[in-house]
């Protein structure tokens, strides 16, 4: 027993970081399996429980402000869905989601990390996501482990560059190596909120006002317990790169299936937090009112942007701000397919019922405001080259085992090498394509500082692209220049594809902070990737148009610490497989 929580049940398989890529890590809980893909289409909830959408109301989640706080990962039963067995689920604290640690900005925080979860489940890590901590805090998927029955404390200075971080929705969930997917999957996520004084000197909603939102899928079998998309599968869709995709069809905001809010008629601001493992939703208000965005996950931006939809994937946040006088009713928020002709990405988001607004009658007062201009951009920013100093393709190859893999270079993660070090207190640009051959998309998460965007596909980015970021979409073919300033914190720090089952099947890499003057970055040389790539046909063309752009940079000698993609171009018909050319 953990409290009055049963740990008997369905049979745990303990993972094991050796297994082969053709195979998932082993699953947490017994079910019928979850497998999505074009051809085969998505397996349903078979829930007892299902409500129907908009019957439940949104849960507030428990807030933890103190300065040193303890989170206790456990299997824990949780009432997900109405009018049946609870879920078993991994959980921190006994919520799903965790609870929200919510923290000034400047003052150090501990979280202490308990692993009480049953033995098969294996060691955790804590990563907080979007923070600026130390390498052996950062939560590292290999390194500094925290065995079931141990603990471990993680330090948060919220400090970055001599100053209190800038203010942000950020998270926080286990990094495991080969086990993030399901470790998400079974409920070790919550959200980190970093306060600063800015927001009260806009005028931006506040307290009730200001509502955090995680949102996230699952799948059920019949006793509301969840399906397991990670147990070993065989044949065609049986989970290896590229059809490794987890989705559900049950949609859950902040751990509640498509519940409702009750608000008045005035100004509300939501911070939402896109926490599925693979699925994308593109945001909007059913009837058409815009939403007005003022930050993404790495704070406020520039300026507010109106948006009729917000796409947003795995790992990123956006705030936005939605003024409700003059209504009366019912608003839903849906996420709606994208205007796209022809073919989309497998990561093209569906149409889906997601939380319910009822505006109640009458008029209340509203001093909030949206201000014309939100948080300048740090200076740094203005010092970034557009000539990039390094490299880094996201494909399809294979690992040294020769089964297919997700890779970055043309590797799969090892977490004993690195392949970067950029030197502390410099500035640098990178590169990023996704050369895949199948319509998928990713999500690029960077660890330990924020990133710009100089550009996507050769062109100025968007509004709502122009601050800062730490998590980019890379549609197939794309290319995204990418600049930042290393600043504070000496070791080690990941890259890697926040679709976390990419992530998982190799699609991650490591960069070390060095000392000046100890770093690899090469000279910088001139880059004229063709204007071909920014056509709007998807793989092979686009992908071989990737290839032709890489294939000049690595000639060039800015592919640094090495080159990539030395060969001839593959034929259409042949799948496009990365290669690894090392100087």
């Amino acid at each position: 027993m953990i409290g009055d929580v049963p740990t008997a049940g369905p049979a745990l398989r303990p993972p094991s970081l050796q297994l082969s890529r053709r195979r998932f890590v082993q699953g947490a809980v017994a079910g019928t399996l979850l497998w999505a893909s074009p051809q085969r289409g998505l397996a349903r909830s078979r829930a007892a429980g299902r409500p129907a959408p908009f019957t439940q109301p949104l849960p507030r989640l428990s807030e933890l402000t103190a300065a040193d706080i303890d989170l206790t990962a456990a299997e824990t039963l949780v009432q997900l869905l109405p009018g049946g067995p609870a879920t078993r689920m991994w959980t921190f604290n006994g919520t799903f989601p965790g609870p929200l640690i919510r923290r000034p900005s400047g003052q150090r925080t501990t979280v202490t990390l308990h692993n009480q979860l049953p033995v098969a489940a294996g060691t955790l890590t804590l990563h907080h996501h979007g923070g600026h901590q130390e390498s052996i805090h950062d939560g590292q998927p290999a390194t500094n482990l925290v065995d079931v029955g141990s603990s471990r404390t993680y330090v948060y200075d919220l400090i970055e560059d001599g100053v209190g971080e800038r203010g942000a929705l950020q998270w926080y969930h286990d990094h495991s190596h080969q086990r993030t997917g399901r470790n998400s999957w079974m409920g070790l996520v919550g959200m980190f909120l970093v306060d600063d004084g800015l927001d009260a000197q806009l005028g931006l909603p506040t307290g009730d006002q200001d509502i955090a939102l995680l949102l996230t899928d699952r799948a059920f079998d019949e006793a509301n317990q969840l399906l397991d998309p990670f147990a070993t599968r065989s044949g065609a869709g049986d989970g290896t790169p590229p059809g490794d995709e987890v989705v559900g069809d049950v949609f859950l905001m902040n751990g509640a299936s498509q519940p409702f809010l009750d608000v008045q008629p005035r100004r509300y601001r939501f911070r939402l937090l896109n926490a599925s493992n693979f699925r994308v939703y593109n945001l909007a208000l059913e009837d058409g009112t815009p939403l007005v965005q003022v930050g993404n996950e790495s704070g406020l931006l520039t300026e507010p942007v109106t948006r009729d939809a917000i796409l947003l994937g795995p790992a990123e946040r956006a705030e936005f701000i939605v003024d409700f006088h003059g209504r009366t009713g019912a608003l839903n928020l849906i996420s709606v397919p994208l205007a796209s002709a022809g073919e989309v990405p497998r990561t093209a988001p569906a149409r889906a019922d997601l939380l319910q607004f009822r505006v109640a009658a009458g008029s209340v007062a509203d001093t909030t405001v949206i201000p014309a201009a939100l948080r300048p951009l740090p200076s740094w920013v203005d010092t970034l080259s557009h000539t990039p100093d390094r490299v880094w393709v996201f494909g399809l190859g294979v690992d040294p085992s020769g089964t297919t893999a997700w890779t970055v270079n043309g590797r799969t993660f090892d977490h004993e090498r690195v392949d970067a070090r950029p030197e502390l207190g410099s500035t640098e640009t990178w590169l990023f394509v996704n050369t895949g051959p199948v319509a998928i998309s990713h999500y690029i998460h960077l660890h330990d500082v924020d990133w710009h965007l100089l550009s996507r596909n050769l062109a100025e980015p968007e509004p709502w692209e122009s601050g800062l970021k730490e998590t980019f979409r890379l549609d197939p073919g794309e290319v995204l220049l990418v600049g930042t300033r290393f600043t504070d914190h000496l070791g080690r720090f990941m890259v890697h594809c926040h679709m976390l089952e990419h992530e998982d099947h190799g699609m991650m890499t490591t960069f070390e902070v060095v000392e000046p003057g100890k770093g690899d970055r090469l000279p910088r040389s001139p880059i004229d990737p063709t204007p071909t790539l920014v056509r709007a046909s998807m793989p092979p063309a686009t992908a071989q148009d990737a290839l032709a752009v890489l294939d000049h940079v690595a000639r060039t000698g800015a592919a640094a610490p090495f080159s990539v993609l030395r060969r001839p171009l593959p034929a259409l018909s042949t799948p496009i497989i990365c290669t690894l050319d090392p100087r």
